[in-house]
Formats: structure tokens, C-alpha cells, sequence
């Protein structure tokens, strides 16, 4: 089975080198090891594939580039070419891998045109050759083989110890232009904020089958011989940004295939996130498809919260390979999963587990507050994803926004994991805006700063008395406004002040109905979209620290 209808040939042209590409669009694997008609979609700029140790991550990587050959005989500044053949990525065995593999190549061409060529993988055995053939095409007619495309495949070698190897600065001056020299350097300060790479210097080993090929610093306090695993790993893969950069064709077509094996390799969380983000705006800036495998669940989340926030549906692709619920190792390819999908996948352990470990803490001022707020948030998975704190003290009944404020200024690293969130009868000059994440209820009042519960004092006397409000709570208005006269409010609605605070606090907690006002009122008025769009932004922040899924907005 295959995505398209027709092959290269089929559509008229005399051979695979007149295609221009402009986009690879998947690979459907009809039989390869222990995948069988499985498909694997490709991101216009970016793919990720992650899953478990041993599902054939890297052996994909292999099959998406090795059906093209460099269309000017690109090399990089090593003299290394631009093409991968699966040798570089996987051995096959004679013994093991002895029937034939077949998987095709769904793509767009420049002119709209779809496109699926299949690919043969299968043992030749004879006297004189014992090896296996890639065969690119259905038949051995004139015309078939691979498409013309520069392409690269960064594996492990790349992180072998400097230590263990001959590698020495070398003098290549003939192949790295200034403008590449530039672009390493761009890379390293942006991904890693290195500055000793200001001035490089290329590092190479190319006598050794190791092949360390890198950059190292110059003119700074260290040289190559010191350099993070980070480092090299990043030189490497910047070195080949560069080649594709230095060997475009600029035909308007897809330029190559960026194909990295564990991209998160060496890097710490924000580097993995700033690399990821390099390499996407070089893929649009230049045309060229990458895809990465990754174990990284930080990486993982940035990239489905950039394709969600950038709406990148057909730019950013995630695809996980699960062993849930298969035979024979036919392993389940799941595109885009939500990060608890994947976080279950890759630990084995339920996302609840980690969300309880780890809480975002909401500290209000009081248990009403936190109502209100809750029934901002609605969602019950939410609300249970988050700490509620109303007593930052055990014999307190709650937090006053004076001790929140000395509590702030005196410990602000307290409050790393918190929001801090103030009733809406506080100043707002009197909150703190930098130091911590802050937010302030709306009053249920335009224009009037009251507590929470003069405000729901002030919004009943304002409803018509037709209001299904009443009809909901089964009592009418003339009930509410008798209570009110009897706390010594009624008379004073339209110009109620701080000094009646205390009065209507009395009259909510003498209604143990008072609760069920907040809900209706909070899911009758728009006043808190805003407010409610501006928690969750604070929540999914906070989240995102810990390594946790963000909620949708």
C-alpha cells in the first residue's frame, strides 16, 4: 500500500533526477524487520521520533535519507559529503534480514505533483558478493534510482570523547568561508550562550574511523581539548547546518534532509529548546527538512507547545513509536500525541503521578477566594493539578495582603512554584508586579474595588428581579435584600466601602448557599475571561519549569 497513486516515471518523467522536491510527506513502511504498513509523517520543517530503547528509531532515520544522492557533490568543510546511504546508519544481516523489505517515499513535487516510489531492500547472494542491495524503484528500468537531494546523518560518533582521539585544529581556510565562521558562531551564542566561541577553530580527527570533526574555541580561556560533550556534539551538527547553507541549489525546491540521532544528546533542557528553535527558523530560512529521534521529554513538550502556540500543525511533526498493546513487535506509530500519551509511553507511569508530585501552588487570600477561583479555572483536571493555599499560617483563617506583600519582598524564591493571586478590593499599586508571578481577582462590581463578598452583595441588588438567578437559588429578590437589611448593608448598597467588609463576610458565611452565588455569577459574565486567560498563561508557565504538560487556554 502507498499514500499516492503514481511514481515518478508514471507521471512522465524519463528519470528520478528530474524530480525537484518540494516536500518529503512521509514514509510508509510495508514490510521492514518487524514494521509492517505502518506510516510515518513528516513535519515540513521539523520531525520528532521518540519512543522506547530498540523500536527501530535510528533504522527510520536510515530509510528517510538514504534514497537521494547530492544533486553538485556537496561536501562540508571536512570534505565530507552530503549524502547517507543505511550503511552509515544500520548493518543489516545476512542471516537475520533475509527476505525482502519494501517502504516507499510519499512526496510533493514542485509542480503540486504526488508522488510515492518505492524502495527495495533485499539480500544479493552470489559467489562473488554477499551483501544486500538498496534498490530505489519497483523495477531496474532506465530511469529509476535515487532523487537528487543533499542529505546528512548525525549519529553518535559525534559525541565520542575528545580524549580518545588525535583530533587537532586544523587549517581550513580554503573551505570555511567568513559567512560560515559567522553562522557557527551565531549558533553557539544562541543556543548555548557561549561566549569563548566568539572566534573558532575547526577541530578534526579525519585520519581516525572515529571521524571527530568540530569546532573549538579560540582566543579563549580553553581550547578545543576542554570542550563540553554539548559543545562538540553542537559543533558537529553546526558544521553540517553550514554545508547545506554553503551548497544550496536555489531552485525554489526542497534543499535536503537533516536527519540527527538523539538531538538532545550533551544539551541541557533550554539549550535542547534553543536548538530546537535554531533549527527551526534555518529549516523555513532555508528549505530543508529536519528529523531528529529524541528520549527527551522537556524537548518533547516545547515542541507540541511551539506547534500549538505557532499553530505549526504541518511544520512541527512529533511521532512516537509504541510498544502499547502490539504483536510481534509491530509497533504502533502515534503522530502528535499529547504529552501524557508520550510521558506514559517513555516512564511507564501515569501523568497524574508526576502532576501530584509536583503542584503549582495558588495562594489566595482566603477559602472563598479560592472558590472563585476555582470555579474560574472550571476543569477538574486542572484544579487538581494545583496547591491551594489559603493559610500560610495553621492559626490563621487566612492571608492578609499585607503579609503576602512582607512575605514577598523578604523571601521572593519562596515563590518560584507559586501565584500569588489578591482579592479585588487590594490597591493595585499596592501589589507587587515583578519579583513574583501576581494576579488580582476582578470584582463582580465594574469600577468598584469590594471584597469578594460585597461585590456578590452589590451584583444581587443589581439583577433585574426576573433574573433566572433567582428562580436557580429558589428564592427571590425581596429574601436577598431583607437578609442584607438585616447586616446592616441594604441601606448603604451603591456606596458600600471597606468598612462594611466585616457585615458582609457575617451574611456569606450565614448562607451555606453563598458558594453557589460565586458559580453563577462567574459563569454568567464575562468579567473573568481575561482574568482567567491570564491564570492559565501563569499555570502552564510554572508547568512548563517542571517538565509538566500545559493545559489548553
Amino acid at each position: 500500500m502507498k499514500n499516492y497513486d503514481l511514481d515518478p516515471l508514471e507521471l512522465g518523467y524519463k528519470s528520478n533526477k528530474e524530480v525537484r522536491l518540494s516536500a518529503i510527506n512521509s514514509i510508509f513502511i510495508e514490510n521492514f524487520r518487524t514494521l509492517k504498513n505502518r506510516e510515518i509523517p513528516l513535519g515540513k520543517n521539523i520531525t520528532l521520533i521518540t519512543g522506547k530503547n530498540g523500536t527501530m528509531k535510528s533504522s527510520i532515520l536510515g530509510l528517510i535519507a538514504h534514497p537521494f544522492s547530492s544533486p553538485n557533490n556537496a561536501k562540508d568543510i571536512f570534505g565530507l559529503p552530503l549524502k547517507t546511504s543505511m550503511s552509515d546508519v544500520f548493518r543489516l544481516s545476512l542471516e537475520k534480514d533475509e527476505i525482502l523489505y519494501r517502504y516507499y517515499l510519499n512526496a510533493t513535487t514542485i509542480k503540486g505533483e504526488k508522488i510515492s516510489e518505492v524502495i527495495r531492500v533485499y539480500p544479493r547472494l552470489t559467489e562473488t558478493d554477499q551483501r544486500h542491495r538498496v534498490t530505489v524503484g519497483k523495477d531496474n528500468k532506465k530511469g529509476r534510482g535515487n532523487f537528487l537531494l543533499n542529505t546528512s546523518y548525525t549519529n553518535f560518533l559525534r559525541l565520542f570523547p575528545i580524549i580518545n582521539t588525535e583530533a587537532s585544529e586544523v587549517d581550513l581556510n580554503s573551505t570555511m568561508s567568513s559567512d560560515t565562521e559567522e553562522f557557527i558562531t551565531s549558533g553557539y551564542l544562541n543556543i548555548m550562550q557561549r561566549e569563548a566561541f566568539r572566534v573558532i577553530t575547526p577541530v578534526s580527527d579525519s585520519k581516525k574511523s572515529a571521524g571527530k570533526n568540530t569546532i573549538g574555541p579560540k582566543d579563549a580561556l580553553y581550547d578545543f581539548n576542554s570542550i563540553s560533550s554539548g559543545e562538540d556534539s553542537l559543533g558537529y551538527i553546526l558544521c553540517k547546518m553550514a554545508a547545506f547553507q554553503d551548497n544550496k541549489v536555489d531552485d525554489g525546491a526542497l534543499e535536503g534532509i537533516f536527519c540527527i540521532d538523539e538531538i538532545e544528546a550533551g544539551l541541557h533542557p533550554i539549550a535542547q529548546e534553543n536548538l530546537f528553535d535554531f533549527l527551526l527558523n534555518w529549516s523555513i530560512a532555508n528549505k530543508i527538512q529536519v528529523v531528529a529521534t529524541t528520549h527527551s521529554l522537556y524537548l518533547i513538550q516545547h515542541a507540541l507547545s511551539k506547534q500549538k502556540k505557532l499553530k505549526l500543525d504541518d511544520s512541527i511533526t512529533i511521532n512516537m513509536i509504541s510498544t502499547a498493546f502490539v504483536d510481534n513487535d509491530n509497533y504502533i506509530i502515534r503522530t502528535n500525541p499529547s504529552y501524557g500519551i508520550a510521558y506514559k509511553e517513555l516512564t511507564l507511569k501515569e501523568p497524574e503521578d508526576l502532576n501530584n508530585l509536583s503542584k503549582v501552588n495558588i495562594i489566595c487570600e482566603d477559602k472563598k477566594a479560592e472558590t472563585l477561583i476555582r470555579r474560574v479555572l472550571k476543569k477538574k483536571e486542572i484544579n487538581q493539578s494545583l496547591e491551594y493555599i489559603t493559610a500560610l499560617k495553621d492559626n490563621q483563617a487566612g492571608n492578609s495582603y499585607q503579609s503576602l506583600n512582607a512575605l514577598i519582598k523578604n523571601g521572593p524564591k519562596l515563590f518560584s512554584n507559586s501565584i500569588v493571586i489578591y482579592d479585588p478590593d487590594v490597591d493595585s499599586k499596592a501589589i507587587p508586579k515583578k519579583s513574583v508571578s501576581t494576579l488580582q481577582i476582578p470584582s463582580f462590581c465594574v469600577n468598584q474595588n469590594l471584597c469578594i463578598e460585597l461585590s456578590i452583595v452589590q451584583a444581587i441588588n443589581d439583577l433585574d428581579g426576573s433574573s433566572p438567578f433567582f428562580k436557580k437559588n429558589n428564592k427571590e429578590k425581596a429574601v436577598f435584600l431583607n437578609e442584607f437589611s438585616k447586616y446592616n448593608l441594604f441601606t448603604k448598597i451603591g456606596n458600600l466601602s471597606a468598612r462594611d467588609t466585616q457585615s458582609a463576610k457575617k451574611w456569606a458565611q450565614s448562607d451555606k448557599k453563598f458558594n453557589t452565588y460565586i458559580t453563577w455569577f462567574v459563569n454568567n459574565t464575562n468579567l473573568f475571561n481575561t482574568f482567567r486567560r491570564n491564570l492559565m498563561e501563569c499555570i502552564n508557565q510554572k508547568r512548563k519549569a517542571l517538565s509538566l504538560p500545559e493545559f489548553d487556554i
